[in-house]
């Protein structure tokens, strides 16, 4: 359900990104709290992750402290890599448990989800990718955490 990876960015250029783009934040129709930017440059993270030639739509994310994103399960049945652009973890809460990370990958299409209330707003580089689970572990394994 949740796999870290010990990949890290340099998050000035994406947080600088998001900004420059937040003209073209969309609201979620159904979560009013929680702004979406796609089409947007990686800025190399899908070569660094050896995504190439996989179907991966990055995308920045951004929800505003103290709100719910209530549980649900991805479209598509997407597998996530999600990067924190915060000076510190962000959380999940998948299957009733709470997980913290600053990089993971996150089967966001298959198993039901909730991003909890705190009190500090979330950015997050998106990588949403419609390619099976197997096939994206293969593909980052020099990055993953081996617990």
């Amino acid at each position: 359900m949740i796999w870290h990876l010990t990949y890290q960015i340099n998050k000035e250029p994406h947080k600088k990104q998001w900004w420059d783009e937040y003209y073209r934040a969309e609201f979620h129709p159904k979560v009013p709290h929680w702004e979406r930017v796609f089409d947007i440059d990686d800025l190399g993270v899908i070569k660094d992750l050896n995504l190439e030639g996989m179907n991966v739509s990055p995308r920045y994310s951004y929800q505003w402290a103290n709100t719910l994103l209530k549980e649900h399960i991805d479209e598509d049945e997407i597998i996530g890599i999600n990067i924190s652009l915060m000076d510190y973890p962000v959380s999940i809460r998948i299957g009733g448990t709470e997980h913290s990370y600053t990089c993971a990958v996150l089967d966001v299409g298959h198993v039901p989800h909730s991003v909890e209330p705190v009190d500090y707003d979330r950015l997050v580089l998106k990588l949403a990718i419609r390619e099976p689970l197997d096939a994206v572990l293969e593909r980052v394994k020099d990055h993953l955490v081996i617990e």
